[in-house]
């Protein structure tokens, strides 16, 4: 029973991760919550698989003792239980003390496995910075604050021990006592003294090993309560009661006067609007954090805007269902995040019943046929974890065929190609130009060059659209975008020399 409750545990739980929105995981670390849901829920079925099936059965043995000794005799029975209220008064006290104890080593494990996380992840740059020792004594340091809070539950737990079997003992004393002047006044006989000492022995037994029993209660509620706190999480995107869902759309995209806020109280945009027709190219130009990749996460509703609206072919983003949405949406990022798995693995999650020669298909426009058929696996090769195995243009271009065999309308590309060398960025834009062909498409970009074919170009500036037009326009303006074009060809000729020698 206790394996197949964790089992339904960790899937409930999986599923519900699955639906929290990206605010959620803005705040928590990914190694925090993969130990609630494998260590927490793996201490809260030891209550199951043991605690509860101990409990039931100790309790079931005290209720049955305590009817034998009833019918043997009444009054030793009472001085066997005038013990029972210290019991209940040690339980009231150290019980709230353990599961504290038991929930601050559950934290503090859930801090280690996000460190430890964190630094394997980053092994490269611990390795390149030799900063081995100081992650070491890092390291060491939690493991000991652990050790520590963990012998902090040893003490409760041996104190809770101690005094039941104190209590214990204490009781048989009393019995014993009391039973033997009862014989010597011969209101009892020596047998019956014997028969109800056998019988109480069996009373206090359970309430003893109540005790160990009480440690994995404890630590299995505390754990419970941890895993709750995450399915109390409610998504702040949800769908609306009834949803529109679409198949196709024809990709119209506005934004009406949107404003929106990660932390309350403070926009990073205001009042951005703008309208795209289907399959037209629009640009988003802007320094760091000027809310460029914003409007794409809003677009995907990975959060709700703060006011105005989003519209698909008129339709808000709201009242899509959200898996309608994003199905029309392909998004290919900066930093391309591919899973263990072979190739086929990877490209097929653009669309899981594609066919040997669907991806053959997409991976030649992706320009990545050719390199995935060098490999000695091919497109069974594995990538390793985040795709290791692969170069910065091999796992763009396998991200690209990935979108290319979702075919969505709607295209966002982030930064898609800032990281990759020239020869790669050739291949890369190449591709992209293939995947942008009849598709609404947003291209962020803080290099110039990969945005100058764009039918319009947006140009952000502190979370408002300071300047809009093609590339020739605001060029010819001389505003903001004149003077990123000039910062980024310093060094190389003053943008208004190369346009008089071009003349």
């Amino acid at each position: 029973m206790g394996n197949r409750m964790m089992f339904d545990l960790r899937h409930a739980l999986f599923n519900h991760l699955q639906r929290l929105s990206l605010r959620f995981y803005d705040q928590e670390r990914a190694g925090s919550i993969i130990s609630r849901v494998m260590n927490d829920i793996g201490v809260a079925q030891q209550m199951v698989s043991g605690g509860v099936i101990n409990v039931i059965m100790d309790t079931a043995m005290i209720t049955a003792v305590l009817y034998i000794t009833f019918r043997l005799n009444v009054t030793l029975t009472l001085v066997a239980l005038t013990v029972m209220p210290f019991y209940v008064l040690t339980y009231r006290n150290l019980n709230p003390k353990i599961r504290s104890a038991s929930r601050r080593i559950q934290e503090k494990l859930a801090q280690i496995s996000g460190d430890l996380f964190e630094t394997v992840s980053a092994i490269a740059v611990v390795q390149s910075f030799t900063r081995e020792k100081s992650e070491e004594k890092s390291f060491v340091s939690q493991i000991h604050k652990h050790y520590d809070r963990v012998m902090r539950q040893v003490v409760l737990r041996n104190s809770l021990s101690s005094i039941s079997q104190c209590l214990s003992r204490l009781g048989t004393a009393l019995i014993l006592l009391y039973g033997g002047r009862l014989v010597l006044q011969r209101q009892l006989t020596m047998g019956e003294l014997v028969a109800f000492y056998t019988y109480v022995a069996q009373l206090y037994a359970p309430v003893v090993r109540f005790s160990e029993v009480n440690d994995v209660v404890q630590t299995a509620i505390a754990a419970i309560d941890r895993i709750f706190e995450l399915f109390d999480e409610a998504p702040d995107v949800q769908d609306v009661r009834k949803p529109v869902r679409r198949h196709r759309i024809r990709g119209e995209v506005e934004f009406r006067n949107v404003t929106f806020e990660y932390t309350p109280g403070i926009p990073v945009l205001h009042d951005v609007d703008f309208r795209v027709e289907p399959g037209r190219m629009v640009a988003l130009v802007g320094h760091s954090g000027s809310g460029k990749s914003t409007i794409a996460n809003l677009l995907l509703r990975f959060y709700d805007v703060a006011q105005g609206q989003i519209l698909i072919d008129g339709i808000d983003v709201r009242n899509y269902a959200i898996k309608s949405l994003r199905q029309q949406i392909g998004l290919v990022l900066q930093e391309t995040i591919l899973f263990s798995g072979s190739l086929r693995e990877n490209i097929e999650y653009g669309r899981l019943n594609a066919t040997d020669e669907d991806i053959a298909a997409a991976a030649k426009a992706a320009n990545a046929h050719d390199f995935v058929l060098e490999l000695e696996d091919g497109y069974e090769t594995e990538v390793g974890e985040r795709g290791v195995k692969l170069s910065g243009g091999q796992k763009q271009r396998v991200a690209i065929t990935r979108v290319m065999l979702k075919n969505p309308r709607i295209l966002v590309l982030d930064e898609a190609t800032s990281a990759l060398d020239s020869e790669s960025e050739n291949l890369v834009q190449e591709a992209l130009f293939r995947l942008m062909q009849g598709r609404t498409t947003f291209v962020i970009a803080h290099r110039l060059s990969t945005v100058t074919a764009a039918d319009e170009i947006l140009v952000i500036g502190n979370g408002r659209v300071i300047e809009r037009g093609t590339h020739e326009e605001l060029l010819e303006n001389g505003g903001y975008y004149r003077h990123i074009c000039e910062e980024q060809f310093k060094g190389i000729a003053p943008l208004a020399d190369r346009m008089t020698a071009g003349s």
